[in-house]
C-alpha cells in the first residue's frame, strides 16, 4: 500500500531501483515526521493537486501535522471550493490539466474578501528562480519545490498556524 509505505517514511514502489535501493523522491518526504508535534491550532488546508499519489502523501503530511486537508484535483475546483467555504491556506500545484495553478491563483486573487487574501503556496518541480518569479507574479505567496518534505511543509505552514 503506497500510503502505508509513505507514512512509514519508506520508498514508494515506482521509485525503487531494481536492486531494491530507494531512489530520492516522494517516498521519503514523511521521514522524520514522527518527531513533529501536532500544531497548537489546526488549520484548514485546501490542496489542489491532480496526481493521486501526491494527494495521498500531502494529505498524510498535513494530517500528521495536526491540520485538516481538503483535496481537489484541479485549479477550477480550488476556486469553486474557496467560493463555497473558508480555508486558511491553499497548496496549489502549478501544472494541472484544464485550469492550471497559475490561472487558478489569478482567479482567487480576484475573488471578494476574505477569499482573495488567502495565502497560496505553489507546488512545483520547477526550481529555476525565473519560474518562481512567474508564480509569485501570478499571486502565489510562496513556492514549495516537489518533492515537498514534511519539514518544508511544516515551515511553510508555521506563519499560517501562528495566525495574524
Amino acid at each position: 500500500d503506497v500510503l502505508a509505505r509513505a507514512l512509514r517514511g519508506g520508498p514508494l514502489l515506482p521509485l525503487d531501483s531494481p536492486a531494491g535501493q530507494p531512489q530520492p523522491g516522494i517516498g521519503r518526504v514523511l521521514h522524520g515526521l514522527d518527531a513533529a508535534l501536532p500544531a497548537d491550532r489546526a488549520v484548514n488546508v485546501l490542496v489542489a493537486e491532480d496526481n493521486l499519489t501526491n494527494q495521498l502523501v500531502i494529505r498524510a503530511m498535513i494530517e500528521r501535522l495536526g491540520h485538516r486537508a481538503h483535496i481537489v484535483g484541479s485549479g477550477g475546483e480550488a476556486v469553486e471550493a474557496l467560493r463555497a467555504e473558508p480555508f486558511d491556506v491553499v497548496l496549489m500545484d502549478v501544472m494541472m490539466p484544464g485550469m492550471d495553478g497559475i490561472e487558478a491563483t489569478r482567479l482567487i486573487r480576484a475573488l471578494p474578501q476574505p477569499a482573495c487574501a488567502i495565502p497560496v503556496f505553489g507546488l512545483t518541480a520547477h526550481v529555476a528562480p525565473e519560474d518562481h518569479a512567474i508564480f509569485r507574479a501570478a499571486g502565489m505567496d510562496s513556492v514549495l519545490t516537489k518533492p515537498v518534505t514534511a519539514k518544508a511543509l511544516a515551515a511553510a505552514l508555521a506563519p499560517v498556524v501562528a495566525g495574524p
